[in-house]
């Protein structure tokens, strides 16, 4: 397992060599699938369905997503792991784990376990009523559980080792003309409940780092996910000869 520190993620990756005899191996996709453990910078919505404080299933949120609807991402649009997963040829989006209609597809080809507001300490999400790292843990013990019964063990074995499983780490400032406060409203205080339909956002927002006061905008992670692709996945590819 290999552990890389990225400006926005620690990205833990374990690639297995994945062959078949009915598919050529170039029609393949490198890494089957991306895991993602974190906070509001990578929660795809899981938080729809717990009891939390921390909500941003509202205008002006989604504005730049598909659809220009809210989805419970902490952005104007898509997320590094959603904008990763299509650049890796895996998917559009990566959907929530905690969705009840979640589909056997879905849950082959990348799924979501953070929670916005988690941390590392039980104790400092207790009170908000957020999914910590720990439990986010026994999420994916439950999701090795559901696809061993949907693929089988052995194809589960691959699709997992063979993942990207990233966990957020923090932020970046590279490339931008307003590195210093979000596009909602004045950009200081506005986040979640805040960021709202009575703070509009900027009219300039691929001008800006982040979003709201505390999240990174569409285009800030379109950053991260092109460094990614650039200059992280070409050495574990070289590494692993693929």
């Amino acid at each position: 397992m290999h552990i890389l520190l990225l400006p926005f993620f620690i990205i833990f990756v374990q690639i297995l060599t994945i062959t078949t005899k009915t598919c050529k191996a170039s029609t393949l996709p490198k890494f089957p699938a991306i895991l993602i453990f974190g906070d509001s910078s990578v929660d795809t919505g899981n938080y729809n369905y717990i009891n939390t404080i921390f909500q941003s299933n509202h205008y002006p949120y989604g504005i730049n997503f598909p659809g220009q609807v809210p989805t419970g991402r902490f952005s104007d649009g898509k997320l590094p792991s959603d904008l990763l997963a299509n650049m890796l040829g895996i998917k559009e989006s990566v959907p929530r784990f905690l969705n009840p209609n979640l589909s056997n597809y879905e849950l082959r080809t990348s799924v979501c376990f953070a929670s916005a507001g988690s941390g590392f300490d039980d104790l400092t999400t207790a009170a908000s009523g957020v999914i910590p790292i720990s439990t986010q843990i026994k999420l994916f013990k439950n999701y090795i559980v559901r696809l061993k019964g949907v693929v089988g063990e052995e194809k589960a074995f691959k699709i997992i080792h063979g993942s990207i499983v990233s966990i957020s780490a923090g932020t970046n400032d590279f490339g931008f003309v307003e590195t210093n406060r979000g596009c909602c409203g004045t950009g200081f205080v506005e986040t979640a409940s805040l960021c709202n339909i009575n703070t509009p956002p900027c009219g300039n927002l691929s001008h800006f780092l982040f979003w709201d006061s505390a999240h990174p905008s569409q285009a800030g992670y379109q950053h991260v996910a092109k460094y990614l692709k650039k200059t992280v996945l070409p050495l574990l590819l070289k590494h692993h000869g693929l």
